[in-house]
């Protein structure tokens, strides 16, 4: 299930999770809207892993593929410093702006 509000989310179902602590202790808005990227791509993450296991449903990616791409699951690969899924063949060019 999405949520279309995911910090509002955050905060009325997982409150008491410690990521969703540190989010609320957010003292900026810059640093809320990083800390609240982190977690949905976290969740991203862990979807994806489910989906690779079980072979169905829809994996959750970074960027919408390019023409061209394959909409293959095992052509898609988390990145190693946010684990945001990007199809392999666009990895490298993630890499090099990848925050």
């Amino acid at each position: 299930m999405l949520v279309t509000n995911i910090g509002r989310h955050y905060q009325e179902i997982h409150s008491t999770e410690a990521e969703v602590l540190r989010l609320n202790q957010a003292t900026s808005k810059k640093e809320r809207h990083s800390q609240l990227a982190k977690l949905r791509l976290l969740r991203d993450y862990h979807h994806n892993f489910k989906v690779l296991q079980l072979q169905r449903d829809l994996l959750f990616l970074v960027r919408r593929p390019t023409h061209g791409h394959t909409s293959d699951v095992r052509d898609y690969l988390p990145c190693t410093l946010c684990i945001g899924s990007i199809h392999a063949k666009d990895l490298w060019r993630h890499m090099k702006h990848c925050s």
